[in-house]
């Protein structure tokens, strides 16, 4: 196990955008996650991401998500209908499956409305 976090640790120095879902000691997963929630982990699996030009191009657009968004955005819709290539590659695996927490950034559309700032009114008396 501990030869597979280091080689987590050398992957994410080069991919900070990657998440790492570890199921089991045989299974791994790996991608960017476009949600995650109490149940249900949503996300991008680089395993079934065609190889080659493919790869590269997904590799591309969550660099660019992970630099210029600051994670407002699930990577989706930021990036637009460009991504949409890559929706064969959108998996769901239920949370208890996971044996270890994912390793990587993580992102929850709930959070994101917990983040949001309220308004105020301030009135002006003359």
């Amino acid at each position: 196990m501990d030869e597979l976090l280091e080689k987590i640790e050398v992957i994410r120095k080069k991919h900070e955008f990657l998440t790492f879902l570890i199921e089991s000691e045989d299974v791994l997963h790996c991608g960017i996650v476009q949600n995650i929630n109490k149940r249900f982990i949503t996300f991008y699996s680089l395993d079934k991401v065609p190889s080659g030009e493919m790869t590269e191009l997904f590799y591309s657009y969550g660099d660019k998500w992970w630099w210029e968004s600051g994670m407002l955005l699930p990577i989706d819709c930021y990036i637009g209908r460009d991504f949409d290539v890559f929706q064969q590659s959108l998996t769901i695996l239920p949370k208890k499956a996971l044996s270890v927490d994912p390793i990587g950034p993580t992102y929850s559309i709930a959070n994101q409305y917990l983040k949001r700032v309220k308004k105020r009114r301030i009135d002006l008396v003359s």
